[in-house]
């Protein structure tokens, strides 16, 4: 078990692997197009590091036979587990790859870099992978270009005091700190884009499966639950032709290559 060397936030706050499965977004297809270089074919040996429930998983499983998760929460394995029993998933983090040096020709963290940027998870996943191998990363961040979403995460982002953040943009100082790793700089693309849900209680959903608002007191979940229903009870939202609410998002794509 190497749940002990994870963050602390994300101990307490990733404990429900069923919510964050209902209430994150799926990762869209055309990231692919961005993160399957030629280089890569279906015989390639491939990581999915902090996998948790799949998401990410789900997407590759059909371009890779020698695919293999790796997440440390029990929680979100259990869910991976359920929803995707013929992937392996095996616990372990970036800074402790249980896998043989120079054995995986790629390695993707799906939201989840952030945790582990440090020089640690980049010298194990470059031990790991083979020469020239692959590094993707990928994030979903809600678009605040939109003011009701500017509006919720005005709320809740005040309660992210201690945890790393992929927004702040901390994460690639690790990779500019160990160029020798690496290559550096990481190529960048963003997708934008909007995900249909179907009312305002998916809209909670999603901000409760923030690890620093799950891990608070309920007291202060509620607290927060109240200035939420607040904002969304006199949103105007973009919808679809169902009549779903149309939630604003950008996809960040990074990657680059073993030195």
């Amino acid at each position: 078990m190497v749940a002990s060397r994870v963050h602390a936030v994300a101990r307490a706050g990733f404990v429900n692997g069923s919510l964050y499965e209902k209430a994150r977004p799926d990762f869209p297809r055309e990231a692919l197009v961005h993160l399957i270089p030629p280089s890569l074919s279906r015989s390639s040996r491939v990581l999915d590091v902090g996998s948790g429930t799949g998401k990410f998983t789900s997407l590759l499983a059909p371009h890779f036979d020698s695919l293999v998760a790796v997440e440390p929460s029990e929680s979100m394995r259990t869910e991976f587990k359920a929803r995707h029993p013929s992937i392996t998933c095996v616990d372990g983090t970036a800074e402790h790859l249980p896998f043989p040096d120079a054995s995986q020709d790629a390695i993707y963290l799906a939201q989840t870099f952030h945790w582990c940027a440090n020089a640690a998870a980049l010298h194990d996943m470059s031990r790991v992978l083979t020469s020239n191998g692959f590094l993707g990363l990928i994030w979903n961040l809600e678009d605040d270009r939109t003011s009701w979403v500017r509006n919720l995460r005005a709320i809740y982002e005040q309660f992210d005091v201690v945890a790393p953040q992929y927004r702040t943009g901390q994460w690639e100082l690790a990779f500019r700190s160990n160029e020798h790793a690496f290559e550096y700089p990481l190529q960048h693309i963003r997708l934008e884009r909007l995900v249909p849900v179907d009312t305002t209680d998916h809209v909670w959903l999603r901000v409760l499966s923030k690890s620093y608002i799950h891990s608070q007191p309920q007291d202060v979940i509620d607290s927060v639950k109240a200035e939420v229903d607040a904002i969304l009870d006199t949103a105007t939202f973009q919808r679809d032709g169902s009549g779903r609410i149309l939630y604003p998002y950008v996809t960040d794509m990074y990657w680059t290559h073993k030195k």
